[in-house]
């Protein structure tokens, strides 16, 4: 029973993150924020440090979705300088702010700071299912970095990473997006017909969810330009 009531903190703490990252992944920034600043005034009350660190990263990443960059590099630079002991540091931390910063600059356009960030967090997060919506979410960026530098084989190679995740979760929304993504690449090598057999595919995987989960678009305009969308 002891070890129940310790653990029950921690464990709140923890749903309350993983909703936060759920809405996130949808494009609910504002309720992503409202949960994550929730659950760090939760991990704090429970001094639960890790937990702490990893929800404020969950609140920057939603801050760059919104535009707010200056408040994301307010809270990426205090989780710098916050030294904790190993035993109480999360074993994603160190991946998920790579990834929190890659998208920073992926986001505001400085795409040459993006690159190395995202590259990190592709290795520093940890093998496990629960943590492959992050890693799913770097190597898109990544991939997109590379499609905009031409280097097609590697862009390639990241699409089908990443869409290899959202088939291993059955998530729709995912399995669209990486969709379109090797689409457009495709048709961008002349490879129309296997161009089009992806878009169809996206569609009717579209057509067959439910709102929320119809998702036949790419995260922000900016993200489309990278990869040189007009017409999808």
């Amino acid at each position: 029973v002891a070890g129940r009531v310790v653990a029950a903190p921690r464990v709140e703490v923890l749903l309350m993150i993983r909703r936060a990252e759920a809405f996130l992944a949808r494009g609910a920034t504002t309720s992503a924020l409202e949960t994550a600043i929730a659950a760090a005034a939760e991990a704090d009350r429970q001094e639960l440090p890790g937990l702490y660190d990893r929800a404020a990263l969950v609140q920057a990443r939603a801050l760059v979705r919104q535009g707010r960059q200056a408040e994301a590099m307010a809270l990426f630079d205090a989780i710098i300088a916050r030294e904790l002991p190993p035993e109480a540091e999360e074993p994603m931390s160190q991946g998920l702010a790579f990834l929190a910063v890659g998208e920073a600059h992926l986001f505001e356009g400085r795409y040459e700071g993006a690159y190395e960030p995202l590259e990190q967090a592709v290795g520093r997060l940890p093998s496990d299912p629960a943590v492959d919506r992050l890693r799913y979410d770097a190597l898109v960026g990544l991939g997109m970095l590379d499609h905009r530098l031409a280097d097609f084989e590697a862009a390639a190679l990241r699409y089908a990473a990443a869409a290899a995740l959202a088939e291993r979760h059955r998530s729709d929304p995912e399995r669209v997006e990486s969709l379109l993504l090797e689409g457009c690449l495709l048709r961008g090598l002349g490879r129309s017909e296997e161009a089009r057999n992806r878009i169809e595919r996206a569609v009717r995987i579209s057509e067959r969810a439910q709102p929320p989960e119809r998702h036949l678009e790419f995260p922000t305009e900016r993200l489309r330009n990278l990869v040189g969308i007009s017409d999808l």
